[in-house]
């Protein structure tokens, strides 16, 4: 009803003008109160900095959730290089498992990774709100619904954005650690590598292993007696190796052996008709070439002599010394098809030399010849340190190195095996069983035809194990205080060689794909987190998610008095020590006249107050 001059004012118009007036009044006093307050905000701003550029580059929040996923990137390249170090390695060599490490690295990359999230999430939450034409408040409660959990995340998928994606992304990450854990395994494989070991081994046999020799008559030793049983018994051979062989080790090494220095071939045909003829005759009936054949042998099928001897004229050679000791060895063979065929004597004289082996070592450093790949092994140089009786000299005693040796062997492989004519039926028929030497080393080509038969050349096995038991007495004699003395000058037992080294154990094996699916995973996130930071530097530090941060940039009444300007921090400073509670509060106005009268209404809200009379700021309100 409007106001008339004429008329006087009623008590209640009278009172609610005055209540105008003083609401009015109140107003103006609090519109001058708020410039006051901006001007002092405006004040506090210049003299904290807050508008200097540097300091909105500077802040702890992105420089801690940066360096979170540098710490995520870290522990990519730390899970790689555990899984390459460990990779074929023993186990025994890893004191803590590489999965124990691969664990620590994806639990610290999960870390790393969640706390760069929860860095960049008011940053992306502040930024969004802080761009021209803002946000609706739908959008925005979206957004903080998403970063607080996967569920919620998953409750707002329908409208996908950048930070409910990453906090999807953030969530699932925990799947790495499986994956890593795949990645390294343990599996049994077989592995090689060089190793260096030292080898104690005299690369000649000592002077005098043997014994004395005095016109050929050995006296032998009990050394030499000791290693020929332990080659007949095939005793295993320890060499002496530094350090310990795991596995099998191969390779080679210098040791004692013979080589071949000089041979004789002769043939003697055996036709159809010699076959049938009582009065036929083959070999050369040499007594040196058949020393130790039966008196009355007639013809020879197979025979195996051995005896040690002195070099002559035929095997002169500028680097062996005279009347050096010599193995000879004579051969004879018969290789009859049909009846027809040739009988054939070898001999040849073997020198004591210095050979390379290829051998194998165990763990338990049993060493073994290979004789595969030939007769003997490789000529590394020939030995002088030995001497065989003069004949012109038959009181003289000398100290003898092979000739032990040539009569053990010679006492095994010794044969002589003949042929008797079978006068019923006209023929030569080959007798092959008077020792088991020529039975080993027959061969029938047609197994039931006696007209057939031949016989295997043992030269290959008998210098074989000739060179076997020469290994096994330079093992036997390597500790001898004097062996320096009694092998050739400048040569040493103690040899550097380098060995391929094979064993069998459990090692770790890595699996690179599970790796690459792990660190993928990582990468993506990473990559998702990153953007989350952009524009920090357009907002104020103070800026979080705290529900007083919030208040704050709402102008809540309840936070009128804290400092603006330093924000939750300010808040605590001013206002930390007030009680507040939520719950209904009713709150009573003037609001003029209510039915034509002067009072007040009440209405009531749930919100935050302060609890008056409890302690703390009372006054506040």
């Amino acid at each position: 009803m409007p106001h008339s001059p004429d008329l006087d004012p009623t008590p209640a118009q009278a009172f609610a003008s005055t209540e105008c007036d003083s609401f009015l009044q109140d107003s103006a006093m609090k519109a001058d109160t708020t410039d006051m307050e901006v001007a002092e905000t405006s004040s506090v701003y210049q003299k904290t900095g807050r508008r200097n550029v540097a300091s909105r580059w500077i802040q702890w929040r992105p420089i801690l959730g940066l360096l979170a996923l540098c710490i995520a990137i870290g522990c990519i390249f730390f899970t790689l290089a555990i899984l390459i170090a460990s990779d074929d390695a023993p186990v025994t060599t890893w004191a803590i498992q590489p999965t124990v490490y691969l664990a620590i690295a994806a639990a610290l990359a999960n870390s790393a990774l969640s706390s760069a999230y929860a860095q960049a999430t008011p940053i992306a939450w502040w930024y969004r709100l802080s761009r021209p034409g803002g946000a609706t408040i739908r959008a925005m409660e979206r957004q903080w619904q998403a970063s607080q959990s996967l569920t919620r995340a998953a409750g707002q998928s329908q409208r996908m954005t950048l930070v409910i994606a990453t906090s999807m992304l953030v969530a699932v990450m925990i799947v790495d650690g499986p994956l890593l854990q795949r990645a390294s395994s343990v599996v049994v494989a077989t592995q090689s590598q060089v190793v260096t070991l030292q080898v104690t081994l005299p690369p000649e046999v000592p002077t005098g292993f043997s014994g004395y020799d005095q016109y050929y008559n050995l006296m032998q030793s009990t050394i030499a007696v000791d290693v020929g049983q332990n080659w007949l018994a095939k005793s295993p051979i320890s060499l002496e190796v530094g350090p310990r062989c795991e596995g099998t080790c191969t390779g080679t090494v210098q040791g004692p052996g013979l080589t071949k220095k000089r041979c004789i071939t002769r043939v003697y045909p055996i036709t159809d008709t010699a076959f049938h003829d009582p009065n036929a005759t083959w070999c050369s009936q040499s007594e040196d070439f058949y020393a130790y054949a039966p008196y009355n042998f007639t013809n020879p099928i197979f025979y195996v002599g051995m005896d040690t001897t002195a070099t002559d004229n035929n095997m002169s050679d500028a680097t062996l010394q005279p009347l050096a000791e010599t193995t000879w060895l004579g051969v004879g063979l018969m290789e009859l098809l049909n009846g027809t065929g040739n009988y054939t004597e070898t001999e040849c004289w073997w020198i004591p030399a210095i050979l390379e082996y290829n051998i194998s070592i165990d763990s338990e450093h049993h060493v073994t010849i290979d004789h595969t790949s030939g007769s003997t092994g490789k000529l590394a140089s020939l030995a002088n340190n030995t001497q065989a009786p003069n004949n012109d000299e038959p009181n003289v005693l000398h100290q003898s190195t092979l000739a032990f040796i040539a009569l053990y062997l010679g006492s095994y492989y010794r044969t002589s095996a003949v042929a008797d004519f079978i006068t019923n039926g006209s023929f030569w028929s080959p007798d092959t069983y008077q020792n088991a030497v020529a039975m080993s080393n027959t061969d029938f080509p047609n197994n039931i035809n006696p007209f057939d038969i031949a016989f295997f050349d043992p030269t290959e096995d008998i210098i074989n194990n000739f060179d076997d038991i020469m290994f096994r007495a330079a093992v036997s004699t390597a500790d001898w205080p004097n062996i320096t003395r009694l092998i050739d000058p400048g040569l040493s037992v103690n040899q550097t060689s380098s060995l391929n080294q094979t064993l069998t154990r459990n090692v770790f094996r890595s699996d690179f794909r599970w790796y690459a699916a792990a660190s993928v995973l990582e990468l993506i996130v990473i990559l998702f987190v990153l953007p989350l930071f952009w524009g920090y530097w357009t907002l104020d530090r103070h800026l979080d998610l705290s529900p007083f941060s919030t208040a704050l940039a709402l102008n809540a009444p309840l936070l009128e008095d804290a400092d603006q300007s330093r924000g939750v921090p300010g808040v605590l400073e001013k206002l930390g020590d007030v009680r507040i509670r939520y719950g209904d509060v009713v709150d009573e106005k003037t609001i003029g006249v209510v039915d034509g009268r002067s009072g007040s209404a009440s209405s009531a809200s749930t919100h935050i107050s302060v609890v008056k009379g409890v302690g703390g700021k009372q006054d506040h309100k």
